[in-house]
């Protein structure tokens, strides 16, 4: 489901509170960055021309990501998480793979997806999506205004 209106942006950032409550232990600086710059993501959604995908089990989130078009037929995933306890097991490739078959209908064939930071678990779903070549990752800080 493709998210542009207040309510599913709203869903966005409960969800996104859960996944941190979820890691709660396990998420370093650069995690915690990752958190905030994506929180700013889906604050400034509508402005940045982002498309947010969740994945609902009934009316809960259990996983979303933010991208956009970025070239020919290109599709750049910015953030993506999913709940990976008990029954959330598989949620990310679940979401993966009907993000591309909702993009694949309006000719985008290529996703390129963020780096996996190396988690194994993370790098073994992403392979499992027969990438063409890896891309390099750029880290960004954001500042206050």
């Amino acid at each position: 489901m493709q998210a542009q209106n207040p309510a599913l942006k709203k869903k966005a950032f409960e969800f996104l509170r859960k996944w941190e409550a979820q890691n709660q232990g396990r998420i370093g600086p650069n995690g915690k960055a990752e958190v905030l710059a994506t929180k700013r993501m889906i604050e400034k959604m509508d402005e940045l021309g982002l498309e947010c995908h969740v994945l609902l089990q009934g009316e809960q989130v259990i996983g979303f990501s933010l991208g956009k078009k970025t070239g020919d037929g290109v599709f750049t995933v910015f953030a993506e998480k999913s709940l990976k306890d008990g029954i959330y097991v598989g949620a990310y490739p679940l979401l993966a793979g009907l993000q591309a078959r909702a993009l694949l209908s309006r000719n985008l064939t290529k996703i390129n997806r963020m780096d996996d930071g190396g988690e194994q678990n993370l790098r073994n779903a992403k392979l499992a999506l027969d990438p063409l070549e890896p891309t390099p990752m750029f880290r960004v800080s954001l500042k206050e205004r």
